[in-house]
């Protein structure tokens, strides 16, 4: 992937990152701490990726902040598949953009694909140099 596309995508997460952090400023959506620490480092990311070539030292943080950010929202999207198996599917009946489910499960998505990115930005900058 090229380094256009690269940053797009950045300033893509970047506009993900603002509207929803907007939409909990002013209450669009309830307050939801594993929600935060998601839309957060989706952000932290979408920035890293709009540099062209950061400092290893801030990639190598970028990957702990995207292992944090996955595992919150991995564990978020098993709290939904566990209240499945106890038979509350109310959560289901949710706006879209209230539905922690679907929300978890493209969080989880979008950080895990921008680690994949950023680390084959490194990689493949690395063996040109």
């Amino acid at each position: 992937m090229n380094e256009g596309r690269i940053r797009l995508l950045g300033f893509g997460a970047m506009a993900v990152f603002l509207v929803t952090w907007g939409m909990d400023i002013f209450s669009v959506v309830d307050p939801c701490p594993y929600c935060r620490t998601q839309r957060s480092v989706i952000g932290l990311l979408g920035l890293l990726m709009i540099f062209r070539n950061p400092h290893w030292s801030l990639l190598h943080l970028g990957n702990i902040f995207a292992f944090y950010g996955a595992h919150v929202a991995a564990l978020q999207h098993f709290m939904n598949w566990d209240a499945f198996d106890d038979g509350n599917f109310e959560m289901l009946y949710q706006p879209i953009y209230k539905n922690d489910f679907y929300l978890s499960a493209a969080a989880l998505i979008i950080i895990l694909t921008q680690f994949v990115i950023i680390n084959q930005r490194r990689t493949r900058s690395a063996v040109v140099s």
